[in-house]
Formats: C-alpha cells, sequence, structure tokens
C-alpha cells in the first residue's frame, strides 16, 4: 500500500473501492482549468531539479564515519547549502530551471494543463511558489544547521527501503516516496536530526 492509498480507505472505502480496486476515476470535467495532479507533478519535478542543482554544487556532503554521519568535502551524499550571500544566483538557478520545466511540462500531451492563458497565470503563481520555497531556505537553513539532501526518495522492498507497519502478527508493507529529506546537524558537524518535508500538505 502506498500512505496515500491507505488515507483513502481510511477517508472513504467505497471510493477506495472504486478507485484502487476497479480503477475507476472522476472525468477531467474543467478541461480550462491546470488539473491539479498535472500541477503537483509539475512542482515537484522542478523542485527536485533546483535542490538536486544547488547539492551538485555546494561542494558540501554526508559521509560516514565510525557510525556517524558528518559533513566533509566529500562523501555519499551531496548537500544543498544555502548562502545567504548568494541569493540571487539561487533563485535565478531556481527560475531557470523552472521555466525549462513549465516547457517540457507543454511539450507533454498527457499533462492537462488548461487553457493557455490559465496555464500562463499557473506558471506565475507556481514560480512564486518554488521562489518561496527556496527563499525560506536562504533564510533559515543555516542558522539551523539543516542542508536538504534527499529528494523525491521512493521506499519499498525494490529500492531497499523496505517500510512496514507492524501491529501484533500483522504486517503492513508501504510503498512511496519522500517528497524530501533535510539532515540537520550538531555544532560538532554530526548528524542529530532529519526533518521529513512534505510539499502538498506545507508541513
Amino acid at each position: 500500500f502506498s500512505a496515500t492509498a491507505l488515507e483513502s480507505l481510511a477517508r472513504n472505502r467505497f471510493v477506495y473501492f472504486l478507485e484502487k480496486v476497479l480503477s475507476i476515476r472522476p472525468d477531467l470535467t474543467h478541461e480550462d482549468d491546470t488539473a491539479p495532479m498535472d500541477r503537483g507533478v509539475v512542482i515537484h519535478d522542478i523542485l527536485e531539479q533546483v535542490y538536486t542543482a544547488i547539492a551538485a554544487q555546494s561542494g558540501r556532503y554526508a559521509t560516514r564515519s565510525s557510525g556517524t554521519w558528518k559533513i566533509a568535502q566529500s562523501g555519499e551524499i551531496p548537500l544543498a547549502v544555502f548562502d545567504p550571500a548568494k541569493a540571487d544566483d539561487l533563485l535565478a538557478l531556481a527560475r531557470g530551471i523552472a521555466e525549462e520545466e513549465f516547457k517540457k511540462a507543454e511539450r507533454r500531451p498527457s499533462r492537462h494543463l488548461g487553457h493557455p492563458a490559465v496555464w500562463e497565470t499557473e506558471k506565475r503563481k507556481l514560480l512564486q511558489v518554488i521562489e518561496n520555497f527556496v527563499r525560506m531556505d536562504i533564510e533559515t537553513a543555516r542558522a539551523e544547521n539543516r542542508y536538504p539532501a534527499l529528494f523525491e526518495m521512493k521506499f519499498d522492498s525494490k529500492h531497499d527501503l523496505p517500510v512496514t507497519l507492524n501491529r501484533g502478527e500483522e504486517q503492513i508493507q508501504l510503498k512511496g516516496k519522500i517528497d524530501r529529506v533535510d539532515l540537520i546537524f550538531n555544532t560538532d558537524g554530526e548528524l542529530d536530526r532529519l526533518l521529513v518535508v512534505d510539499y502538498k500538505s506545507k508541513s
């Protein structure tokens, strides 16, 4: 099960039966509007590209040493570093990636982006959402010693990240994607906590 599927099951079993078992989904009736699912996919694609690009050029990594994860100049996990002095460059990078992802979405016939005038307005809103995420990290990440590190991370047995809910003898295997995982280090540069970010719920 995915976490979303379990939420759907808990919320309305009949809708779950229709959508997940019979594969019956509601029709898109507002063809002039951007489909919420496609809007979400575009946001996720842009944020993944933006944060991956920032991490790739940062020169900071999380590396495992003596059973502890630490910040280093080389290592296994690139860390996205948000230097307030480079705010303009980071925002320009985000805008450039967003524009490229908009073009890709427009070339895909499977995307329901709506009427061109509606989509133009939607693009401006999406760009503001992306900039807000980046600005928030520019303003807060360094003070919190927090580094966005893992993006759109899939978890299930196929990706060697099995997640299981246990209740007595019963087990439920979960699968899905974590939008973003930030690594928070202590003053000694050792990993202290993980912060899981879910874009959709703004949490």
